[in-house]
């Protein structure tokens, strides 16, 4: 898959979690099963103040022609992406969140799968300019 494909799909998909927990947070957190208190509130919003920048870096990246800035981003996601997977995984076989934190795991792994390619390939100048 294409550096800009798993940049589009990483920003809706950041946009739409970033702006449920901006706007709805307790709401979100209960598809989850996790219970709300004010201090958990904020840093739900907090979190979706996070994914809404990461949407607005992974959508200006698209089309980006700089290899320096596609192996910094890339690798910059991926090890995000990768310690989202570490907590996503942790929060559902403990028990702390239900079985729709699967979907949050599976999420992460396309991430870290489609940043990680990126940001170990060889030469970063023909992934920013490579076609689909």
């Amino acid at each position: 898959m294409s550096f800009d494909r798993v940049l589009a799909i990483h920003a809706v998909l950041a946009a739409g979690f970033g702006l449920s927990l901006l706007f709805a947070p307790v709401q979100t957190g209960a598809i989850y099963g996790m219970s709300a208190d004010p201090g958990l509130t904020y840093l739900a919003r907090l979190l979706g103040a996070a994914f809404v920048a990461f949407a607005g870096i992974a959508w200006l990246m698209r089309g980006c022609a700089n290899a320096q800035a596609v192996r910094a981003v890339s690798t910059g996601f991926a090890i995000g992406s990768l310690a989202g997977l570490v907590t996503a995984a942790h929060s559902v076989l403990t028990g702390t969140t239900n079985m729709m934190t699967w979907s949050t795991v599976a999420i992460y792994a396309f991430l870290v799968i489609g940043y990680g390619k990126h940001a170990l390939a060889p030469n970063a100048s023909q992934i920013a300019r490579s076609p689909g």
